[in-house]
């Protein structure tokens, strides 16, 4: 784990406490930036800023634990935390200390990622492999389907599964989901119609993230696609009308 405190300038290691393993995902909590949550052969947790690290009290089960895809926490309740794993939804709501499943109305499978309203944090997106996009409006105590799935999300090949998701930071209707190899979907009614938006017909679009007006994505090199991370601000700003 490494650390900088200058804007990426120079890097230190932050690591005190973590196992010798493969680290994986991260999450600052917005409601306390001291609290970082992260994956590494199960999930720890920082109180100070990453200097040193803890294990759950009661942590995911050692099937899941090297298995988590995601992490996100909410800006309230405080100490709320989301974990995305191979055998669904875990939710924390004491600092990551304890874990309990969070996944009815999810189907068994991989939960590729899972994201939270900027603006109100019962509102969760999340997706599930072959299976597509699901919303929870309850803080993950329960799951629907979106209405609509962006194209290919169901197929067995797999090319439409959807891999990486972000919420309009002023519009929890609104969302963008990034996929294996189709490309970016945006809806703007909650799911219920999806639209294509670029940026090549066979990105695989690894992250994609919201901005103010801007909508960031970061691409996986393939078939005529270069890879990298691209930037615009005309599709942020049709979401917000």
């Amino acid at each position: 784990m490494l650390k900088s405190t200058d804007g990426g300038a120079t890097w230190s290691a932050s690591s005190r406490g973590l196992p010798n393993a493969q680290l994986t995902v991260l999450a600052v909590d917005p409601a306390k930036r001291t609290r970082i949550y992260l994956a590494a052969d199960g999930i720890w947790h920082s109180l100070d800023g990453g200097f040193s690290w803890k294990p759950a009290r009661r942590p995911v089960p050692k099937d899941v634990a090297r298995h988590v895809l995601a992490l996100a926490a909410a800006p309230r309740p405080a100490g709320t935390v989301y974990a995305a794993t191979g055998a669904g939804v875990f939710k924390s709501v004491d600092g990551g200390d304890s874990w309990q499943p969070a996944s009815r109305g999810l189907p068994a499978g991989e939960v590729m990622t899972l994201v939270i309203a900027p603006t109100n944090p019962q509102i969760l997106w999340a997706s599930v492999d072959k299976a597509g996009v699901f919303r929870s409006t309850n803080g993950g105590v329960s799951w629907r389907p979106t209405a609509d799935q962006p194209p290919g999300t169901t197929q067995p090949a797999g090319a439409g599964d959807v891999i990486s998701l972000a919420i309009a930071p002023g519009d929890p209707a609104t969302a963008w989901a990034g996929t294996f190899q189709q490309g970016i979907y945006r809806t703007t009614d909650a799911g219920a119609h999806w639209t294509a938006m670029g940026p090549h017909p066979n990105s695989r679009v690894e992250a994609v993230a919201a901005a103010g007006q801007t909508l960031y994505a970061t691409l996986f090199p393939g078939y005529r696609d270069p890879g990298g991370v691209l930037a615009t601000s005309r599709v942020a700003v049709a979401s917000a009308t």
